[in-house]
């Protein structure tokens, strides 16, 4: 079996690498416990786009 890199933590890592740890260990959690106004700003923003 091979391991994928999921492209959501290829964007992580870019944004900020301690954001996957972060997902990782609050994956079942509340998003707004781990994500940083500008990530949720952007969801936001991208959700109109976004089909």
């Amino acid at each position: 079996m091979r391991d994928y890199i999921p492209i959501s933590t290829l964007n992580d890592f870019i944004f900020c690498p301690y954001s996957i740890y972060l997902h990782n260990v609050y994956m079942e959690s509340d998003e707004t416990m781990y994500h940083a106004a500008p990530q949720t700003q952007g969801r936001v923003a991208h959700e109109t786009v976004e089909i």
